[in-house]
């Protein structure tokens, strides 16, 4: 999750003081396939594929989804004191941490790639983001 949270701050950050609209909708664009490179989340699916996912092997949100075995795996070996941790809990805490950790990703996915960079004629941002 450490990653996941300093990727996205270190995005966030650049794409402010990024002028050009195409340089910013790039830079979410890496986002989001850096989570997919690092989990294996299926990157946007069509409305009709998603609906043929099974949601107990997959978690699921827009047009993302991910298998729950994926992060599993990622999680596996990241840490000892975590894999510990987490052979302690039982199988439906073991569950529901994987499948909580698996919507970060594909929320995050979903949610970073739907972000439209908004500019006025003069290229600069159509708000002032400390206003928001």
């Amino acid at each position: 999750m450490q990653h996941f949270m300093s990727h996205t701050a270190i995005t966030f950050r650049s794409i402010h003081g990024l002028m050009k609209l195409l340089e910013q909708q790039a830079a979410l664009n890496d986002l989001v396939a850096s989570f997919i490179d690092d989990l294996g989340t299926t990157s946007p699916l069509t409305t009709k594929s998603i609906g043929n996912l099974d949601t107990s092997t997959h978690v699921i949100s827009g047009l993302y989804a991910i298998f729950i075995s994926s992060v599993q795996e990622f999680l596996s070996g990241l840490a000892t004191w975590m894999d510990a941790l987490i052979e302690e809990a039982d199988d439906v805490d073991q569950n529901n941490l994987h499948r909580d950790i698996s919507l970060v990703y594909v929320t995050a996915c979903d949610r970073i790639n739907s972000i439209y960079v908004h500019h006025d004629h003069n290229n600069n941002p159509f708000a002032d983001p400390t206003s928001l």
